[in-house]
């Protein structure tokens, strides 16, 4: 070891070798106790926070999502369910209105305001914070405009504004903080449930099929 014995300002100091844990003047402690506290410091925190976590009760992930099924069968599924459940509010002219502008016939179909709703719920579910203005974008179409170019025309914002409201009605989607609309905690468990027997009846169906 060398010594840094010398003189600073005047002062004489002798020159004390250093070594590696050498205890600091202010605290006392040694730089390897002070390491050593830390860790055992933090050790008893992550402790602390896994009792705490103990007494929590456990969140089940579902094992099958909207993604991971037929996004038509989920509609069917899905629209089937708010028909048979008789609680969405179905407005008085829907075998009356079209859909957009550039539609010449109403819907042909006499449950479409359960579908378009078991839609928009899975659009909710897929890109939350969307309101009135995107849902008219997403339904929107084709307009023929006879020899001149076609263009594109946005859907009935009547029509995406009253499905919005009769899913509040639900309680499947409430308004997002941030703008638009998003789905609430019981919508997307609602809409997993449905998605995961979507998967066990088309699993039943291929084992059917492959049996045959």
């Amino acid at each position: 070891m060398q010594s840094n014995a010398g003189t600073i300002h005047g002062l004489r100091f002798s020159g004390a070798p250093r070594i590696v844990g050498v205890k600091r003047l202010c605290g006392g402690a040694s730089v390897r106790e002070g390491i050593t506290k830390s860790k055992e410091w933090q050790q008893k925190k992550k402790k602390g926070k896994n009792r705490a976590r103990c007494g929590r009760s456990p969140v089940k992930m579902p094992s099958v999502t909207v993604k991971d099924v037929n996004q038509q069968d989920f509609v069917r599924a899905l629209s089937a369910f708010l028909k048979k459940s008789g609680k969405l509010k179905v407005p008085e002219w829907v075998d009356t209105v079209k859909l957009a502008r550039h539609k010449e016939l109403a819907p042909c179909d006499d449950n479409w305001f359960y579908t378009r709703a078991a839609s928009t719920a899975r659009h909710l579910y897929l890109r939350g914070g969307v309101g009135v203005g995107s849902m008219i974008k997403i339904y929107g179409g084709r307009q023929r405009n006879g020899v001149c170019p076609a263009h594109f025309s946005v859907g009935s914002r009547n029509v995406a504004r009253k499905v919005l409201q009769a899913l509040e009605g639900l309680k499947m989607v409430e308004k997002d903080p941030n703008g638009g609309r998003r789905l609430t905690p019981q919508g997307q468990r609602d809409l997993d449930r449905i998605a995961g027997q979507v998967a066990s009846a088309n699993k039943k169906q291929r084992s059917l099929q492959s049996a045959i």
